[in-house]
């Protein structure tokens, strides 16, 4: 059994939003992932369900249900996280981390009636909070371990952290990365892109897609780092998104 997983930071309905916006329905259309993970997606004016309806007008048929829950704290109404399915969905939770972040966790139901945890997480920013990053994946992994849960996990979003960090050290002790099973290492930049016309002088690998090892990944792409054709500044999101596809590996 094969699908897929994309992995994107929305960036919330800033910087040239009208614009932006067409391009994500756009690569939604042409790539139609079957499980979606959006970070900081704004609430307040509605940004998924904006997404999904412009997503269903033009494939013609409503391919995706979901959940999407608010980070906590004053700045909740406008950054959140969601997952969407074109797969029933099971069941949901959420997990509470430090400095008032949440993570989200969908049972979804393959058609092979296996169900694999879909996880979205975006942990705090800021090249000064290395050590609550790594509160927060341990808090996360722990969660993830509670007796019952499904063998087949994957973790997506925004870790904030590079790979030789102790945060994704961390993570890559109980999943592999998707990207780096695909391509023998991890992107070189995931954040930022030219948005705007801006040209930061530092780089790096923020955003990744990881799966437990009974999940084969069969190939894993970016998502949103082409060029505009008439505009170098206008890109989906100061993030590249990551999507990948996986397979069960079952045992008979």
């Amino acid at each position: 059994m094969q699908f897929s997983v994309l992995t994107l930071n929305l960036h919330g309905t800033i910087d040239r939003w009208l614009g932006r916006r067409e391009l994500i329905v756009a690569g939604l259309v042409d790539r139609q992932p079957d499980i979606i993970a959006f970070q900081r997606a704004n609430f307040w004016g509605g940004q998924v369900q904006w997404l999904l309806r412009q997503t269903h007008t033009r494939v013609g048929e409503r391919l995706y249900r979901g959940v999407q829950r608010r980070h906590r704290g004053l700045g909740s109404l406008f950054d959140g996280v969601a997952i969407l399915s074109k797969y029933p969905i099971v069941y949901y939770e959420t997990l509470s981390l430090p400095e008032k972040r949440t993570a989200l966790l969908l049972n979804v139901e393959l058609p092979s009636g296996d169900t694999v945890d879909i996880v979205n997480c975006h942990l705090i920013s800021g090249v000064r909070l290395p050590e609550v990053r790594y509160q927060q994946v341990m808090e996360l992994t722990g969660w993830l371990s509670i007796p019952g849960r499904s063998p087949f996990q994957v973790i997506a979003g925004g870790l904030n952290d590079v790979p030789e960090s102790r945060t994704i050290k961390r993570m890559k002790q109980r999943y592999g990365s998707a990207w780096e099973t695909a391509h023998g290492h991890e992107p070189i930049a995931t954040w930022p892109t030219a948005l705007g016309g801006q040209f930061p002088s530092w780089t790096g690998c923020l955003d990744y897609l990881f799966a437990t090892s009974n999940l084969s990944v069969n190939n894993a792409r970016m998502f949103g780092n082409e060029i505009h054709p008439e505009d170098e500044t206008l890109f989906m999101s100061d993030h590249v998104g990551i999507e990948a596809s996986f397979t069960l590996d079952k045992v008979v």
